[in-house]
């Protein structure tokens, strides 16, 4: 990939290139910073014209991608927006016959980011092509997120029939999926006796959703307003029951991640290099038409807004500093959604109860806690706790269970977790634990600690064929620190190197007992 815009800002980018006709041209493009996104190298395009590619030599294109972070004499503020600053490409560039120093850019469109990369400068891809390129990243990237969310709903509703991604939409068109997850974390308001149809028969018989399905789809909208899901990522109930469900499942995303941060539900694992079928793509293709996926990349910036009533908002913080006394009174009020606080867990509400009153004490009085102070009580408990459990899961002999890993990432509030990269987390955390012991056994040789160096050992070299022994204790101890001196203190003895020592004493003392024994037999 070539050079790519990064900055924290809104640049607008006006470039005027010279064909090899002369005819002149001027496009102005817009893009945007995304402070959240999980990549701080990607811009999104606000207003994307017809042309995407651009051909401009290395000085200029330097002029604009290093130019951004120093205004041009030329810079200048929008009306709109303070923060606007503009980058001028001052030189035409020119498109020559042979093709020299030209560099060609492309700007890419990642479903809500965009970014620019560095193209064949000999490719002989068409505009139409490389629109299709697009058109197909987006596709990808929107089966992507669908296959999260079923794979959000198997886990969370514990069921394994869920259709597949071709029929999701379609399906969520008589709501009963949808009632279930409401059911799961708001059962006062979706009993399962209220769901029409719970099995589904009715819907497979007739092929098609009925009237009385739109009850499942109006108790699910009750209950998501119910947690101050906000209502701009609420679709519409014509929409859904006519299967017009690009929007539901862009919903469904934003709710898996609202409901894991109330602690109503485990967090959505992203996907990544999932195949799909020609025909799975065409289909998306033909639904996906007309449609705005940039919402994607906008779900933590709308879920951050604080609770539409601030009356309610406020009562319920009063409420809640006057329980910090009262344990099961305050994991109630910390719980209720009028507070807006995040990533509460009930195991640890001793640990808040004990910093909220010391928080407490610091304020004068007829003063209270407001929403941000008691959010970083949590968050740093939270934090705590789960480097306590990390480190704990650097201690043990076996590799970790992924599902502890990803309980410890989720308390770290690491939203990015890659579903199919849960065995190399657990591998590398695993690496991290031998690393970790090969560094103490280091600090037994300097302290002399011959014990402590022994049980290191056994750990280290726990599951290969090398044997520690007991006996050897001192010889071990005097063999890595003899080697230790020859490299410098510098240096860490690694796995197999402690394993090769270990087995040169071994090997030693054997033949100083055979030694032994092929002497007495003379005697």
């Amino acid at each position: 990939m070539g050079e790519i815009i990064d900055n924290s800002m809104v640049i607008t980018t006006t470039t005027t290139t010279t064909t090899t006709t002369a005819t002149v041209k001027q496009k102005i493009i817009q893009l945007n910073y995304h402070e959240n996104s999980s990549d701080n190298n990607l811009l999104s395009i606000t207003q994307p014209n017809n042309i995407y590619t651009q051909s401009v030599d290395k000085i200029s294109c330097n002029k604009i991608t290093s130019g951004i972070t120093t205004l041009s004499e030329n810079s200048q503020s929008s009306n709109n927006n303070d923060d606007l600053q503009f980058v001028e490409l001052s030189e035409n560039s020119q498109s020559s016959d042979n093709g020299n120093d030209i560099e060609i850019y492309q700007f890419t469109d990642k479903l809500n980011s965009s970014c620019i990369e560095l193209m064949d400068n000999n490719s002989s891809n068409t505009i139409e092509e490389l629109d299709e390129k697009r058109e197909n990243e987006r596709i990808y990237e929107y089966l992507l997120r669908l296959t999260e969310v079923r794979n959000w709903l198997k886990e969370y509703l514990h069921l394994d029939d869920i259709v597949n991604e071709t029929e999701l939409e379609q399906n969520l068109s008589n709501g009963v999926l949808l009632a279930r997850l409401a059911h799961s974390f708001a059962p006062h308001i979706v009993p399962l006796s209220k769901i029409f149809d719970i099995n589904q028969n009715r819907f497979y018989i007739d092929g098609h959703a009925c009237y009385r399905h739109t009850d499942n789809i109006s108790l699910w909208k009750d209950a998501i307003r119910s947690i101050h899901f906000p209502e701009v990522l609420i679709p519409d109930t014509v929409d859904i029951y006519e299967g017009r469900n690009i929007k539901t499942v862009f919903s469904l995303f934003a709710l898996a991640k609202h409901l894991h941060r109330i602690r109503r539900g485990p967090s959505i694992r992203r996907e990544d290099n999932v195949q799909f079928s020609p025909t799975t793509l065409n289909d998306a293709r033909e639904r996906l038409k007309d449609s705005d996926l940039s919402l994607f990349g906008n779900i933590d910036e709308i879920l951050a807004t604080i609770p539409g009533n601030l009356d309610a908002h406020m009562q319920a913080v009063i409420q809640l500093n006057n329980s910090i006394d009262n344990k099961d009174v305050l994991l109630k009020c910390l719980k209720n959604p009028d507070t807006g606080i995040l990533y509460i867990n009930d195991v640890f509400i001793d640990q808040y109860q004990e910093e909220l009153c010391n928080r407490r004490k610091s304020l004068r009085m007829n003063e209270f806690l407001n929403r941000q102070q008691i959010q970083s009580v949590i968050t740093e408990i939270n934090h705590a706790e789960a480097l306590k459990r990390l480190e704990y899961l650097l201690q043990i002999e076996k590799i970790p269970e992924i599902t502890e890993i990803n309980v410890i990432l989720d308390d770290l509030q690491q939203d990015d977790i890659l579903r199919n990269a849960g065995p190399l987390y657990a591998e590398e955390l695993y690496k991290i634990r031998l690393v970790n012991m090969c560094m103490r056994i280091r600090f037994y040789v300097l302290e002399n600690d011959e014990y402590s160096m022994y049980e290191g050992l056994k750990r280290v070299l726990f599951g290969m064929k090398t044997i520690v022994k007991r006996e050897l204790k001192e010889a071990y101890m005097k063999t890595i620190r003899e080697k230790y001196d020859k490299v410098g203190k510098d240096n860490v003895f690694m796995r197999e190197e402690l394993r090769d020592i270990v087995d040169e004493v071994n090997h030693k003392m054997i033949k100083q007992q055979q030694g032994k024994l092929i002497i007495l037999l003379f005697i």
